[in-house]
């Protein structure tokens, strides 16, 4: 029996499966990201060292067939000093692929022919696939050139908006008050602490994202007003990518912000569909660890039949 390991390296968060040559997903676990352009390459090992050993302990697997982790960090499957370094005593395989994670979402998706993907959690990126595999994508350019529509994007121009209100510069807004919250402060003028000695990472400013989607459902205005800007901008990328591609692409809608928030996606999925009215757009039918698992079972030459995609549905309807 061949065994697989699967990793989706997210910019905030990792999240890896474990499964057979059946499909069947044995167990899965999380830790923080293992993306090491994020948070350096020290605490990158860290994570992902502590993520295998309990997966080594749950499972009893001493060594994976195959490890497939895709990782925004890398622009596509490489294997440079860099990857090398990541899986230095960290993951114990035959072999060790670093792929970007764009790909492993491809995966998932389960589409032979030309199809779109948003991803969007900490960053943003918005990527195509034609039916000869072949990728283009768009966005992407990172937390300062771009990040459009982004947990991070969302977070930083919220917290502007509630110290302009906060100095009585624009209307009142309960972010205000969610962002003494969470980074539990009294004061505004005590965030300058934390935000520039040392400089904060951008990670910690994403997850306020959660916390405008809250007040938002609270029918706060502005918040309101900032997740609506930020969903145009990234509806504009999408829309750029899909004029590329053959009419009526499926796009699939991946990351943090996407999962979590159910206003945001029917927002950019209508405003789409105001461009492109007959596409469908959905969540992916796997998520990009599973496509991992899809990807390390191709380095095996197993077909992905269908037991193999029931069995792993299992796992995705129990999720």
């Amino acid at each position: 029996m061949k065994y697989f390991l699967g990793i989706d390296g997210g910019g905030t968060k990792t999240v890896a499966v474990v499964a057979d040559e059946n499909g069947n997903i044995i167990t899965t676990e999380t830790t923080s990201s293992i993306n090491y352009e994020v948070v350096g390459m020290f605490l990158a090992k860290q994570a992902l060292k502590k993520l295998t050993e309990k997966l080594y302990s749950k499972t009893g697997i001493e060594k994976f067939d195959v490890a497939y982790v895709g990782c925004s960090a890398v622009a596509g499957r490489t294997d440079n000093e860099l990857s090398q370094e990541l899986f230095k005593d960290t993951v114990s395989a035959d072999v060790c692929i670093l792929d970007n994670d764009i790909n492993i979402a491809f995966e998932g998706m389960r589409i032979n022919g030309p199809c779109a993907i948003i991803i969007n959690g900490t960053d943003s990126v918005v990527a195509g696939r034609y039916s000869d595999g072949t990728t283009i994508r768009k966005g992407g350019w990172g937390y300062i050139l771009g990040s459009e529509g982004s947990g991070y994007a969302i977070s930083v121009e919220a917290m502007r908006v509630a110290l302009r209100a906060y100095d009585n510069a624009a209307p009142k807004t309960l972010l205000t008050d969610a962002l003494l919250e969470y980074f539990d402060v009294n004061y505004p003028h005590e965030l300058l602490n934390i935000f520039y000695r040392p400089a904060i990472r951008r990670t910690r400013i994403a997850n306020f994202c959660k916390y405008v989607m809250e007040c938002a459902k609270m029918d706060d205005a502005a918040a309101i007003d900032v997740i609506a800007e930020q969903c145009l901008l990234l509806s504009n990328t999408a829309a750029a990518l899909l004029y590329e591609m053959p009419e009526n692409t499926p796009l699939a809608l991946w990351g943090g912000v996407m999962q979590n928030s159910e206003v945001y996606r029917d927002t950019i999925t209508a405003l789409i569909h105001k461009r492109f009215p007959n596409i469908f757009i959905d969540l992916p039918p796997y998520p990009p660890e599973v496509g991992a698992i899809f990807c390390a079972m191709k380095e095996c030459s197993i077909e992905i039949t269908d037991e193999i995609l029931s069995n792993a549905s299992l796992f995705k309807d129990d999720e």
